[in-house]
């Protein structure tokens, strides 16, 4: 493989950036980490809005490529590492469900779990696009009755997303 630039992660301890880093690491890709101190609020300052305007971390710049948002932080880094062979690729009959997996996080269970933690009350069925949190705990579990990992005896990059912390 060529020599390629190093990915520059915006990172701040103990925050989603966290599974950012671990990602890197099992990728083994060459990256730097620009840290931001959030208590200190560098997050919300200027220069970092410039990067991500919602002053949230991760964020990473790869070259010209800056990309925001866990998952497609993730979904990005996997696709560019294949040879670490954490990503289904295109074409693999695990494709889907692999995104499939990577999505349901952001998408259905950090709402559900955000709706638990507050103890807000679902609301209509119609209007809750990722469910409520039983529902979408248990999609989780019965998937994991497949095997140790999302996609049963495959492990992929959709398992460092949930199991970061």
């Amino acid at each position: 493989m060529p020599t390629m630039q190093p990915i520059t992660l915006f990172h701040s301890p103990r925050t989603r950036s966290s599974g950012t880093l671990v990602l890197l690491e099992e990728l083994k890709a060459p990256y730097q980490l620009h840290g931001l101190n959030m208590k200190a609020g560098e997050q919300r300052q200027g220069a970092y809005l410039a990067v991500n305007p919602m002053g949230k971390v991760p964020a990473i710049l790869h070259g010209d490529v800056l990309v925001t948002e866990q998952v497609a932080i993730g979904i990005y880094l996997a696709d560019l590492f294949p040879e670490a062979g954490i990503t289904p690729l295109i074409g693999d009959a695990l494709r889907g469900p692999y995104l499939r997996w990577y999505v349901f996080y952001a998408a259905c269970f950090e709402p559900a779990l955000v709706d638990k933690s507050l103890k807000r009350e679902p609301g209509p069925a119609g209007m809750m696009p990722y469910g409520d949190w039983a529902t979408t705990l248990g999609a989780v579990t019965a998937q994991l009755t497949k095997g140790p990992w999302l996609l049963g005896d495959r492990f992929t990059a959709a398992d460092v997303l949930w199991v970061r912390r």
